[in-house]
């Protein structure tokens, strides 16, 4: 969407099939924006990751898609779990014995295409609504179907990585697994684990008028990029 892309340059360097380049705006603003090469781009949504202000990505799974599609399904995946084991953030590419062993154990399961394109805002609402933790379980990180999702999902969330995760965000109440075919018991050694620590923790207080900032700091363009 033109209207929220502020020329950072992120996504373009995120981008594993280096399907995104900037190019001169066609309005009055000064930045430069992002432009997808169709022949490139595969949808795996990792742009959508990368941008703060949630304007990139394939349809239906921008940050902003995202974060409609978390608010319209909360009550039912609530529903489906133990409201005090953390909420499992699970690649829809894991195996389905490891996401069904989640539920046996009361995760509220909440899925998506890639890890690489979840964007951050998602974690910060669920915690500030209320979730004791979330887990957010990836494929290895050498057979990623987005290439290079684990790498960018681990960057974003601790080492402040466009789109990062806001400071204001708890992080002991975050963790991140690896879904890894044929090893289920190490994915639900780490969940069990985590769900130990949150229960030394208070139980979170809701926040039902949750402001998420969308602020994207300029990514240096080197001048053979434009």
């Amino acid at each position: 969407d033109p209207r929220h892309c502020t020329g950072c340059n992120q996504c373009p360097q995120d981008c594993p099939w280096e399907a995104i380049t900037m190019v001169p705006r066609q309005d009055d603003r000064p930045t430069l924006i992002a432009q997808i090469d169709p022949t490139r781009c595969v949808s795996c949504g990792i742009c959508a990751g990368s941008c703060a202000p949630m304007g990139v990505g394939p349809p239906g799974h921008t940050g902003r898609d995202q974060l409609a599609t978390l608010r319209a399904t909360a009550l039912e995946e609530a529903a489906a779990g133990d409201p005090d084991k953390p909420v499992a953030i699970c690649c829809a590419q894991s195996p389905e014995a490891h996401r069904a062993a989640f539920r046996d154990a009361g995760a509220r399961l909440h899925l998506v295409s890639c890890v690489g394109n979840l964007h951050t805002s998602v974690i910060e609402l669920l915690i500030r609504g209320g979730a004791p933790g979330v887990l957010v379980a990836s494929c290895p990180p050498r057979d990623c179907i987005g290439r290079e999702g684990p790498k960018w999902l681990h960057e974003r969330l601790f080492n402040d990585r466009e789109a990062e995760l806001q400071p204001r965000v708890d992080r002991r109440r975050l963790r991140t697994t690896t879904l890894a075919p044929g090893d289920l018991a190490s994915a639900m050694t780490a969940f069990r684990r985590f769900a130990s620590e949150l229960e030394q923790l208070e139980r979170p207080e809701p926040e039902t008028d949750a402001e998420l900032e969308a602020i994207c700091e300029p990514v240096p363009l080197d001048e053979a990029e434009r």
